[in-house]
This record gives C-alpha cells, structure tokens and sequence, in this order.
C-alpha cells in the first residue's frame, strides 16, 4: 500500500513572456544567480566522493519555482508551475548555462504538480523518454558517489531519479552507525539507506516497501556496491502490516529507519495512508519491535509539520519507554534556505 514518500510539487504551467525590452536584462539576472549558486556549491561540485547535489535551490537561490539537481554527468530540472518566477523558455535557457558551466552533458526535465493526477499524459510521457531536454541522451542508469557508496540513479524513469538528496547527510550517519546492527528501513524506496547501512558493516538489513521496483532496484543499489544479499532482505509489504506481524513474531531491530510519504493510496486496495493520521499508530508498533538502545531515525517531508512534531510523535508512542532525542539534524548545505523542505531527528529507545 504505503511507497517511499510523495513529496508536494508544483507542475510548470504558463508564465506571461518578459516583455522584448527586458529579456537581456532579465537574462544576464538569471544568469548572474546561477553562478552564485554554483559558488555557493563549490566545495561540492569539486568533491570527487560526492557526484551528486542539489545546485539550484529555488526560491533561497533567488530563483523560485527552480530546482536543478546533479547527478554526475546528468542535471535534473524541476519546474514548479505555481513558483515559477520565469517562463518556461527562460527556464531552459538558465538550465542550458548551468549546463556549460558544469560541463554536463544533458538535461533532463521534471513537472511537479501539486497533485500527481493533474500531470498529462504527454508531461508523463516526456518523463520517460531517454530524449533530454538539453544536450544528448544519458544511460538509463547513472551512478553516483556519495560519501565512498555508489547509488544508482535514473534521468528519465518518471517523476523521481532513484536518490533523494536531502537525504545524503542522513544516510552518512546511518553508514557511521550500523556496524553490528540488525536494520529495518520502511518505505525504503530503491534502499539506498540499506545499502549504506550494509556497506557500513550492518550484520543485516530488511528493507520493506510496496514497490517490487523499487526494491529491485535497491539490489542494483547493492550490487553496485559490491555486496552479496545473504544477509539482506528485500520485502514487498505494507510497513504497517509488516511491523505488526514482526512484532507477534518477537523480531527485535537494533536500528530502524522511518521515512514515510506524506500521501499514499493503493491502487485497489481501499487503504489510504495519512501522514499525521496514521505516522503515531506506526511508531507505537515501531518501537515494539526495537531492541533496547535501538537507534530509529525518523524523517517526514511535510511541510506544514510543527518542527517538534516528529518528536513529540515518537515520544507518545514510547508507551513507557525512554525515548532520548541523539540528534536533531539540519538539511545539508546546498538545501539550505528551505528549512521546511523536511524534518528528521535519531532517537535512542531504551
């Protein structure tokens, strides 16, 4: 029922053409915050063991409504119609010299609406197609490196390329802290936290979602890796169900990883996932089956949540138990400005 997240986005609509006389003006504007977020970057983008990030981060880089994201040699645009400070040929031109200036080799193109059912079947369709916007078309698969771990990432399978960015700096702290750990990630979409937890010396991983694609490409994930499946799981299940028959079967998980959307439906199912609703029934049933000094990260995407709601929820659920707030993290560097793009925090439960 439940997949990894769905984030709310805006799709490109149409935008009123800047008027003859202001375009080049307009232009070298654009221009001129493009290349003040790539130096805002630098440290980045020349960092050989960090292939991917986030180089335009909309509205905190003066550019609203514009996101551009690298993955290696591949940029990944998104347009977010309601925000868009631009028209849509503009867009392209800004996406075309972020292009030169990183020397990649293709631009791909995302519409975020802010319900996914008002994407047309044609915007769907452009989202699948190996033809870029701008420049010739990638692989089907682009590697990335990110912290040492090699994820697998993909330009033009859809809506989403396989890595969520902001995530980056959380998945370095899951690799920092697994070793000998038992792992249950939920919702784990294409398992990249899986496969940094096993390449950081987890005795084992169970990852859970309801995308048999996803998960199948979670083991591309760890193949890229170079890490044998013996003692990693890869589950097609609702997590909720999933926890609960663990609970009854008196599974115990040292680390736990909870990155839900913030809306799901099944398609024929008839269950419906609510963040906010149905997030405090999970973490009671979460925290059943975590071992004592468990670690259990908690992320959600929401940006209406209070900032402490994710806190407060765990701590309700703890049904007696001690639930010590570790770390509190912040998004990494080149998101920042948008600090209500997402929300996490690691708890100990003892």
């Amino acid at each position: 029922m439940i997949s990894r997240r769905t984030r709310s986005r805006r799709a490109v609509g149409q935008n009123a053409a800047q008027p003859a006389a202001a375009a080049p003006r307009a232009a070298h504007s654009i221009r001129s915050r493009i290349d003040a977020a790539i130096r805002r970057r630098a440290h980045l983008l020349a960092d050989f063991d960090c292939t991917a990030c986030r180089v335009v981060n909309g509205a905190a880089d003066d550019l609203p409504g514009l996101i551009i994201e690298r993955f290696g040699p591949v940029l990944i645009a998104q347009l977010h119609a309601e925000r868009l400070a631009m028209s849509e040929s503009e867009a392209r031109d800004a996406c075309a010299y972020a292009a030169d200036a990183l020397r990649a080799s293709s631009v791909y193109r995302k519409w975020y609406p802010p319900h996914r059912g008002t994407i047309t079947p044609q915007q769907r369709a452009a989202m699948s197609a190996a033809e870029p916007w701008i420049g010739v078309a990638a692989a089907p698969n682009v590697t990335i490196v990110e912290n040492g771990v090699r994820l697998v990432a993909r330009p033009y399978d859809g809506l989403l390329a396989g890595v969520f960015l902001d995530q980056r700096d959380n998945r370095r702290r899951v690799a920092q802290r697994a070793a000998g750990r038992r792992v249950l990630n939920l919702f784990s979409y294409t398992c990249s936290f899986s496969a940094v937890a096993a390449v950081g010396g987890a005795a084992a991983t169970t990852s859970v979602d309801v995308s048999r694609k996803a998960l199948a490409w979670g083991r591309e994930n760890f193949a890229a890796n170079g890490l044998e499946l013996t003692a990693h799981s890869f589950l097609g299940d609702d997590a909720r169900d999933f926890v609960r028959r663990a609970g009854r079967r008196e599974r115990r998980y040292d680390l736990v990883i909870v990155d839900p959307p913030t809306f799901a439906r099944a398609a024929g199912a008839g269950r419906v996932w609510m963040l906010q609703r149905d997030l405090p029934h999970l973490l009671a049933d979460v925290l059943a089956v975590c071992e004592r000094g468990a670690l259990v990260l908690l992320s959600a995407n929401q940006r209406t949540l209070e900032p402490r709601w994710l806190e407060r929820a765990l701590r309700a659920a703890g049904a007696g138990r001690r639930v010590e707030a570790v770390e509190r993290p912040e998004l990494p560097a080149d998101f920042a400005g948008d600090d209500d793009l997402s929300r996490s925090i690691w708890a100990r439960i003892d």
